[in-house]
């Protein structure tokens, strides 16, 4: 099963654990594969570093899982689907990748 997952999950996942961290420890067993694209990447560590403070260590750390965690793929072409920019980030990666869901 191949998905995408909004910023937010991501924040979440990282932030609060919960059902949102359960996605990433399924993408790390093997059980699901999370598409990424370097939008997403950038809005997350934006969100994370102006919102949660955290420090460039902790994001360049991230980074480097979610190289080893995630499919990326670079968009090829851009959609204007959703009023929100960022919303259309997401569906030009789920649209990239093939992705099977998106998760909000």
């Amino acid at each position: 099963m191949r998905v995408t997952l909004d910023t937010n999950v991501y924040v979440s996942a990282l932030q609060f654990a919960g059902r949102a961290a359960r996605l990433l420890g399924m993408a790390h067993a093997g059980t699901i594969r999370i598409d990424i694209s370097p939008e997403i990447e950038e809005e997350l560590i934006g969100v994370l570093r102006e919102d949660f403070a955290w420090d460039g260590y902790r994001l360049h750390s991230l980074r480097e899982r979610l190289a080893k965690l995630a499919n990326r793929v670079v968009p090829t072409r851009a959609l204007t689907v959703a009023d929100d920019p960022d919303d259309n980030r997401i569906f030009e990666c789920v649209l990239e990748a093939g992705s099977d869901y998106v998760v909000t």
